[in-house]
């Protein structure tokens, strides 16, 4: 602060002291580092231009005699005159002298690519010709001698030239650096799939942070390419585990994109093989995919209610149906997916069966992961053993270490356009420091140029270095540290768009963005632009610009930028952050939820409103029955676990509603999980504080599968009886079940005597909602009693065509109805009536629109009813509807049972067997 032109030191310092506490310790230990750095190198040139000055006066006194002896010898002028006036010294042991270093204006240091840096030479050269300085040889002061360039060993051609950027790193970009072996693995398990797919083919490559797994990959994107495959990408971020299938999504939403810009006979193609293989099931993949509209239209139609693991098998079948479709021998599909060790589960599930699909063999799928981050317990690792383990993938693992000091050599020499033999000394020297990682090598490039201990000469047209300081830099203990010096080289405001940006993951959307320009209640902090402030930073080689998108250029950019937030504030971001991005999610809701949720979570702390934390405990909720949709089971529960802690022990009569739904998905998700200890936890909950029977249902539904699901038969028949007696259908429990169920067949056979076909297609819809509810428990139970109890079976059938009778047609009545045909035929030996109740029940179908139902209805028909009156090879093509149906609606136990008869019947008829695609 200034007062009458004079500076008020005592305030100025306690305002620098009290900046200086308020820093983060990690702060505090880089701005000690680059102040010992700086006295280091400011007492070296102090020395060193006390030297200099010695040595000017004697090159001086020198260039004056030579000039006289050149005169006197020749009838030309002295080769140096006024506008050459000397010739700085280059030798070998060259220090870096302040005249030097101001050359270093020259370059900008934001233009560093992997490199290193060429050494000092004895020759100065001069533009283009063969004179340069003349070097005095000892005890004839008389004698001179003139370098040539040639004699340096450097290609100073017009080509060169040309080429040439001077002050700044050339890197070729399309030049991988001790790669190539691992490179041709890449190319050949792609060329297997493109040229002869007889199976799939993995690609994992492993290896330290930085070491150049994902640049490895990403070299293969244009030989694909050209060889007419399309390449899809996506990364994992560890910041957005929690959101299910987010990279899965970004990565087909790039495929969706990149074929509807496309020739239009290539997008005609596509879109006819979508639709052949996904039908009406695009709809629900275009909820998922949104972009996927802009290649095939949108069918309307209605939506499979279907949840737990039904949900999951469901959306994993259809996605192999998609990849099917768009992976052709014409047009492989290379997907690679960065950081694996970041995957949420789902997603791993997702990879695995896609690659395991033994009907998809023109998927060529890489994927790279943090060897040192994965260990023997982590999802990723089992995964890698179950693909390995399948005969139909071929699985290649790549471990990509650090660069040999040979190779760092040649990636300096390349990257300054200077001769190996010239470069030793600086690879020496950035090698010992770096080991040879390459993000490593790259920024402690970045930072000796920033501490011009490595300088382009503008005077001598060459790179020059000072390895005695290299030497003694100190270098960061990781990545991480060596960013964090040049983040905190940008303006402030960039410095905090980037702390934003971190806060949000690894990569962000132009509307996520867009909701953070303003002012902010962070501190002082005021983002009038993030986007121009994200560029300033993209300039710095930072982040990168993808369209109106950005990502970081690495995690370690990322997670630098995080932490120089205070942990005590980083709070305040989150939520901050999740509040704009709310109020702002009309541009896109559903990843809106998922991103805010997440950023509320983090903030949750911070709140103090009561009524704010019960809306985040809804919004929880959302994005958990979101997640559940997915059959992305471990991000349910965690959502659901983070809502039933916001709502803390206030009494669930002042939440009712919030509480019974988030402890009943809990229930249903931990009963997914396998978690059964919590489930119970959630159901005791729910039956401890529930009001009604109503309230109860689901939970019931829960508890019935669970017991099944542990092996729990009897006890699973008992619960779920209990449960029907409460809902009006009682059933006997005495052991003399097989006259009941000739009692209870002849009462059907009354109610159906007087029953036309029509009668049955024409009967109104069940209304009672406890009708409804029991029968829906009646198919549960009747799946769990055919092989364990089947005279309870057959009890549960009756009642449900009676009930059907009675009360109404529901979703279950027409597998009722195919069911009594069965048991007909096969029990009481009357295959007209099962023939006719067969087929009405396939007519009931048509009305009832069950896409649930399908399977296992077809099943039951062409199984138990059809090979009765037909012969066995016209149940091929209904069981294979069944087959299908059941993957599409999740119900993969009657499509099993579709497939082994498939199989049986097809041997059975001497047809070939196969795949079951081409049957």
């Amino acid at each position: 602060k200034k007062s009458h032109g004079k500076i008020d030191f005592k305030s100025l310092s306690k305002r620098v002291a009290a900046k200086w506490k308020s820093l983060p310790p990690g702060e505090k230990v880089i701005y000690e580092d680059m102040a010992s750095d700086d006295l280091a190198r400011y007492r070296h040139e102090l020395r060193n231009y006390k030297k200099r000055l010695e040595a000017e006066k004697k090159r001086a006194q020198l260039r004056s005699e030579g000039a006289q002896q050149q005169g006197i010898q020749s009838s030309e002028g002295p080769p140096f005159t006024d506008k050459n006036k000397s010739v700085p010294d280059c030798s070998l042991s060259m220090e870096a002298g302040s005249s030097i270093i101001k050359e270093r204006k020259h370059f900008t240091a934001g233009t560093l690519i992997p490199s290193t840096a060429s050494a000092t030479i004895d020759t100065g050269a001069v533009k283009g010709g063969t004179k340069v300085a003349p070097i005095k040889e000892e005890g004839n002061p008389s004698n001179y001698k003139y370098a040539t360039n040639a004699s340096t060993g450097f290609d100073n051609s017009s080509n060169m030239k040309r080429e040439r950027k001077i002050g700044q790193f050339n890197f070729q970009t399309n030049k991988l650096y001790g790669r190539d072996e691992h490179m041709s693995a890449i190319m050949k398990a792609y060329q297997k799939v493109r040229l002869a797919p007889s199976s799939s083919e993995v690609v994992v490559v492993s290896g330290y942070s930085g070491a150049g797994k994902s640049a490895l990959v990403h070299q293969a994107r244009k030989p694909v390419s050209e060889l007419g495959g399309n390449f899809l990408c996506g990364k994992f971020d560890h910041f957005r585990q929690m959101e299910p299938l987010s990279v899965i999504i970004v990565a087909f939403t790039e495929f969706c994109n990149m074929i509807a810009t496309k020739d239009a006979e290539k997008l005609r193609r596509t879109r006819t093989a979508i639709q052949e293989k996904l039908g009406s099931e695009i709809a629900y993949l275009a909820n998922i995919i949104p972009s996927l509209c802009r290649i095939v239209p949108i069918p309307k139609t209605e939506t499979i209610k279907e949840s737990g693991i039904g949900a999951q098998n469901r959306f994993k079948y259809i996605f192999q149906l998609f990849v099917r479709a768009i992976a052709t021998s014409e047009q492989p599909l290379a997907l690679f997916l960065d950081d694996l060790q970041w995957a949420d589960p789902l997603s791993l599930d997702l990879i695995e069966s896609l690659v395991t699909d033994a009907e998809s063999k023109s998927l060529f799928f890489m994927g790279s992961y943090r060897d040192n981050e994965v260990n023997e317990t982590h999802p990723l690792t089992a995964m890698l053993h179950r693909i390995d383990s399948n005969n139909h993938v071929n699985l290649t693992k790549i471990n990509v270490g650090n660069l040999t000091r040979e190779i760092t050599n040649e990636l300096i020499s390349d990257a300054i356009q200077t001769p190996p033999q010239l470069t030793q000394s600086l690879s020496i020297a950035v090698h010992r420091k770096t080991s040879g990682n390459v993000l490593f090598i790259l920024q402690f490039l970045s930072s000796i140029c920033e501490e011009e201990f490595l300088f382009f000469s503008s005077e001598l047209k060459q790179w020059q270095w000072n390895t005695e300081m290299i030497e003694s830099k100190k270098i960061a203990d990781n990545a991480i540290e060596l960013m964090l010096r040049k983040i905190l080289q940008l303006p402030r405001h960039a410095q905090c768009a980037l702390k934003l940006m971190a806060c949000l993951g690894h990569y962000c959307e132009e509307f996520i963005l867009s909701s953070m320009s303003g002012q902010s209640e962070i501190g002082d902090f005021e983002c009038t632009d993030i986007f121009a402030s994200l560029k300033i930073a993209a300039m710095e080689g930072l982040v990168d610009q993808m369209g109106s998108n950005y990502k970081f250029g690495h995690d370690q950019i990322q997670l630098a930028a995080y932490s120089l937030i205070p942990e005590n504030e980083r709070g305040n971001w989150h939520l901050w952050i999740g509040c704009r991005v709310w109020e702002n999610k009309s541009a896109s809701p559903d990843k809106a939820l998922f991103i805010v949720v997440s950023q509320l979570n983090k903030g949750a702390s911070r709140m103090t409103d009561t009524l704010q934390m019960i809306q985040l405990a809804g919004l929880n909720l959302q994005a958990a029955e979101k997640s559940i949709s997915l059959g992305a089971f471990v991000p349910a529960e965690f959502y659901l676990k983070k809502g039933i802690g916001l709502l803390g022990q206030k009494p669930w009569a002042d939440h009712y509603d919030l509480y019974l739904k988030l402890y009943s998905s809990c229930a249903e998700v931990e009963l997914c999980i396998g978690n059964f200890k919590e489930m119970d936890v959630m159901l005791d909950k729910v039956f401890s504080n529930a009001t009604c029977l109503d309230d109860k249902i689901d939970v019931y539904f829960t508890l019935v599968s669970a017991l099944h699901s542990q092996g729990k038969m009897n006890q699973s028949l008992e619960v779920g009886l209990a449960v029907l007696s409460q809902l009006g259908e009682s059933f006997p429990t005495y052991s003399d079940l097989k006259s009941i169920i000739v009692v209870e067949f002849v009462k059907t056979k009354q109610l159906i005597k007087e029953k036309t076909d029509d009668d049955f297609l024409t009967m109104n819809a069940l209304a009672d909602s406890h009708k409804i509810a029991a029968m829906r428990m009646m198919l549960l139970l009747a799946h769990h009693s055919f092989v364990t109890s089947r005279e309870i079976f057959f009890l549960i059938i009756l009642r449900m065509v009676q009930t059907t009778i009675n009360h109404g047609i529901c979703d279950e009545s027409a597998f009722a109805l195919a069911s009594l045909g069965s048991m007909m035929g096969n029990t009481f030996g009357d295959y007209d009536g099962a023939h006719r109740f067969g087929q009405i029940s396939l007519r009931l179908l048509e009305r009832t629109n069950s896409k649930n139902a399908i399977s296992g209805v077809h099943t039951v028909v062409f199984i138990f009813i059809h090979p009765w009156i037909a012969h066995y090879r016209t149940c091929l093509k209904p069981l294979k509807i069944a087959y299908n149906e059941g993957y599409r609606s999740g119900n993969t136990i009657t499509a099993v049972i579709a497939a082994t008869n498939i199989y049986t019947i097809s041997l059975l008829c001497g047809e070939e067997l196969g795949v079951m695609d081409t049957m």
